[in-house]
């Protein structure tokens, strides 16, 4: 019975020392092999341990480099709005502009022009009239109607002839 005590003492304090050893920090060692139907095989020559690094995950087969599609040729697409009494318009941008297509207007002079609206009073005894806009020419819309001329009959009165 002493011998079978001192083997069980004996296993169990081996077995306590090899748990008890530090565990060393190993890191995965793996080798992979060419690409084969889009697919690799793993080797893996060094188990991780430890902290270690573990494996890596299958790395991506090579595949061609795609070539980056050519942008559509796209005109700048705008609507735009009724003249306000500035000579502004609203806009809206319908689509932009893409590849060699035309850029959307940035210069007041690309932008489409306000025509001058006016109105004139007839004319007083004075022969002159005044003007009234209701909306501002811009860019390059028409400018606002000139004065039409006043025809303005000479209206006197006659005393009569003296002697002198």
């Amino acid at each position: 019975m002493k011998k079978l005590f001192i083997g069980i003492v004996f296993v169990i304090v081996i077995t306590a020392i090899v748990l008890l050893q530090p565990v060393n920090d190993i890191d995965c060692v793996v080798n992979w092999s060419e690409c084969v139907n889009g697919s690799r095989q793993a080797t893996i020559t060094t188990e991780q341990s430890g902290k270690g690094k573990k494996c890596q995950v299958m790395p991506p087969c090579d595949k061609p480099i795609a070539v980056a599609p050519q942008p559509i040729n796209r005109d700048c697409l705008v609507t735009w709005g009724n003249c306000n009494v500035n000579g502004f318009r609203d806009h809206n941008i319908i689509s932009t502009q893409s590849g060699n297509g035309k850029k959307c207007a940035n210069d007041p002079e690309d932008m489409p022009g306000c025509d001058c609206v006016n109105t004139w009073s007839p004319c007083n005894l004075n022969g002159v009239r005044s003007q009234t806009i209701t909306k501002h020419k811009s860019g390059n819309g028409k400018p606002c109607a000139p004065s039409p001329v006043c025809n303005v009959d000479c209206v006197n009165t006659w005393s009569e002839c003296s002697i002198l």
